[in-house]
Parts: C-alpha cells; sequence; structure tokens
C-alpha cells in the first residue's frame, strides 16, 4: 500500500523550478542571454559606466542593464532619449531665460535586452 500526495500546479511548478537539473538550465540559458547582450551593449558604449549583469534569485535568473550611478543611463541606454534644443526666452520683467524644448528627434536606442531576447 502506497501514499497518495495531492499537489497542486503552483506546489509542482515550484518543487520543480528549485531542482538542480532545471536551475543549471536556466542559468545557462540567461548566461548566454546576457553574453548577446553584452556584445550589443560593447557596440555601442562610450562612456562604460553600464553593463550587462546576470543574477540568480530564489527560482528565476535575471539579466539587467546595471547603471550604478542612477542617472537613469540605463533607460535611455535601452530605449533611446529625447533631444532638446535651448531656446531663450525673454520674460515680461526683461529677464533672460534659457529653457530646454524637445525636438521630437530621439537617439538611436541600443536594445541590448531586447536582442538579447528576441
Amino acid at each position: 500500500m502506497g501514499f497518495e500526495f495531492t499537489v497542486s500546479s503552483k506546489e509542482l511548478g515550484r518543487i520543480i523550478g528549485r531542482m538542480a537539473p532545471v536551475q543549471a538550465e536556466l542559468g545557462a540559458a540567461a548566461a548566454s542571454r546576457a553574453a548577446v547582450a553584452r556584445g550589443v551593449l560593447k557596440k555601442h558604449r562610450r562612456q562604460g559606466h553600464s553593463r550587462i549583469t546576470h543574477t540568480q534569485g530564489l527560482v528565476d535568473h535575471y539579466v539587467w542593464l546595471d547603471d550604478t550611478r542612477g542617472l537613469e543611463a540605463a533607460a535611455a541606454i535601452e530605449y533611446g532619449r529625447n533631444i532638446y534644443r535651448t531656446e531663450v526666452l525673454k520674460m515680461a520683467n526683461g529677464k533672460v531665460r534659457k529653457i530646454r524644448v524637445p525636438t521630437g528627434r530621439k537617439t538611436r536606442p541600443v536594445r541590448a535586452l531586447r536582442t538579447a531576447f528576441k
């Protein structure tokens, strides 16, 4: 006589996701995607402050475009940024003020992560 266990699909997913062979395969897949993203980023690197990182969570593996300076450069690298021009405004009180106005154009995005996960 054997035992019968009832396991929900969510619990089964957690069990399978934490198995060593599954973790090894996920790690290898994430590492290969990170390598592709690093290659794309390397072609477009200007100052070299941003980098591609691969980290492992409890179950999942993550590939990040990391910019630790905190200047939101990672978003600008991946998606492009607006190009601005400076305009001079003469105020009613006679003072001059310079403002930045978007031109409607964007810089060419690198899309390192998008390319890696196609």
